[in-house]
C-alpha cells in the first residue's frame, strides 16, 4: 500500500445483489429475535443491528475482489509483477517496491 499506491479500496470488486443482502439481513434480524428476544426490543437490538448492517453495505464487507477485472488491468498486473519480483525478507521489500526495474 504505501510502496504502490494502490489499497484495497481500489481493487474492483464484486458484490451481493441487493436481494441477497436484504435476505442476509432479514436472516440476521430474525436469528437475533430468535435467540435474544429482549435484547432485540431495545434501542441496541434491532435499530443498532440494521444501522451496523447498512455501515456494512456501504464499506464493501460482503463484497470481493473481481479477480478477473484485476488480472485484466494493467496497473495491478505491474503491482503483482512488482511484487512477485520481490522475493526479500519483509524489512526489504520497500526498497525491492521502489527501484524501477
Amino acid at each position: 500500500e504505501n510502496y504502490l499506491n494502490l489499497t484495497y479500496n481500489d481493487l474492483p470488486t464484486v458484490c451481493p445483489p441487493e436481494i441477497q443482502l436484504n435476505e442476509i439481513l432479514e436472516y440476521s434480524l430474525k436469528a437475533e429475535l430468535h435467540f435474544s428476544p429482549s435484547f432485540f426490543e431495545t434501542k441496541q437490538g434491532e435499530e443498532e443491528l440494521r444501522y451496523q448492517f447498512q455501515k456494512m453495505r456501504l464499506s464493501k464487507s460482503f463484497c470481493s475482489a473481481d479477480t478477473t477485472s484485476i488480472l485484466a488491468d494493467v496497473k495491478w498486473k505491474w503491482a503483482i509483477a512488482k511484487l512477485n519480483s520481490c522475493f526479500l525478507p519483509r524489512e526489504k521489500i520497500s526498497q525491492c517496491l521502489t527501484t524501477n526495474e
